[in-house]
């Protein structure tokens, strides 16, 4: 009967109701300030694309055949289709520009490695007769500049843009030779071979 009902045992499944509620409510403060951390990290992320687009934009604005800051656009990820295309429309107009470039003052050393460069970083990796345009011009560069640390870098990097990984370490750690002490060089020697190695277990595997 209820009257028989022991206090301890009352006050005992009380206890256990507290403890479950607020055990309940601990995860859920705690989930909850996970979701907020979460969320503001992804916001943040977003201003700092939003700024990042905007420099580059402006960048580009003052020097449209910038290699590197069109490669920067390329590489910008979530870019609606709009900015995707106006991003292709730049990289263009800079290659046809490179190319005039190259007619114009007799093969410059400069505009050759420009040219590859840009296309190396982009059309390069999808486009096969681009990417070995780009590496006739990054050789003619070489031609003009035989030890420049920075045209090995560009030719390393065509060389990989058409998914000869072998050329690419053979220049690239000729670039770094040349300049042992460049971060960046060393970065895209370090990718290559990572690549070379990834693609060695798939083989195995």
């Amino acid at each position: 009967m209820a009257n028989d009902i022991s206090p301890a045992i009352v006050a005992g499944g009380i206890s256990v109701a507290l403890l479950t509620t607020a055990f309940g409510l601990v995860v859920a403060v705690i989930l909850q300030v996970l979701q907020n951390t979460v969320l503001y990290i992804i916001d943040n992320q977003i201003v700092v694309m939003q700024k990042a687009t905007t420099y580059l934009l402006q960048a580009i604005g003052e020097d449209p055949s910038d290699a590197d800051v069109l490669i920067a656009l390329y590489r910008m990820p979530n870019q609606t289709d709009e900015e995707t295309l106006q991003t292709k429309k730049r990289i263009d107009s800079a290659i046809d520009s490179f190319r005039k470039r190259i007619q114009t003052t007799r093969n410059s050393a400069t505009a050759l490695n420009q040219f590859a460069w840009l296309v190396g970083n982009t059309y390069g990796e999808v486009n096969q007769q681009l990417a070995e345009e780009a590496i006739r011009n990054s050789h003619k560069s070489l031609e003009k500049k035989p030890d420049a640390a920075g045209y090995f870098d560009t030719l390393g990097r065509c060389y990989y843009a058409k998914g000869d990984i072998e050329n690419a370490l053979r220049f690239q750690k000729k670039a770094a030779r040349l300049n042992p002490h460049s971060g960046l060089i060393r970065g895209q020697l370090e990718l290559f071979e990572q690549t070379r190695s990834q693609n060695e277990q798939k083989a195995a595997s």
